[in-house]
């Protein structure tokens, strides 16, 4: 979602504010270690599902924050409550994450700019 300030350094008034966001789908129980180099300095990591359980959330999340979903072939995970939907913001944009476009219908949440899917 853009470029980010340099340290130390800030924007001037009307400037947007940016932020980084790591978009990563269909892991399946397996992270490709090339993910870590990737998401170096990323403020938000959006996984949108088939996660293939705990332990690729808990890596994920040694990098950054983390917002998931559920997909087709994902069950419940003991502590977490994660669902088919989520919506979080980055830079004051909100950010509708679901695995299969089709789970959002055709209502976008309210504050929705951008739609993340898994899937295909």
């Amino acid at each position: 979602m853009g470029s980010r300030a340099e340290p130390g350094v800030q924007p001037d008034i009307g400037d947007p504010i940016v932020a980084s966001v790591g978009v990563i789908s269909d892991t399946h129980g397996s992270l490709h270690r090339s993910v870590h180099e990737a998401f170096l300095g990323v403020d938000h990591i959006v996984h949108a599902g088939d996660i293939g359980g705990e332990m690729i959330l808990l890596e994920l999340e040694t990098i950054a924050p983390v917002t998931a979903v559920l997909g087709n072939t994902d069950r419940r995970l003991p502590g977490r409550s994660l669902s088919v939907i989520a919506v979080t913001r980055a830079a004051d944009v909100g950010i509708a994450v679901v695995h299969n476009v089709r789970d959002i219908r055709s209502q976008v949440p309210r504050g929705v700019s951008v739609v993340v899917s898994g899937h295909t």
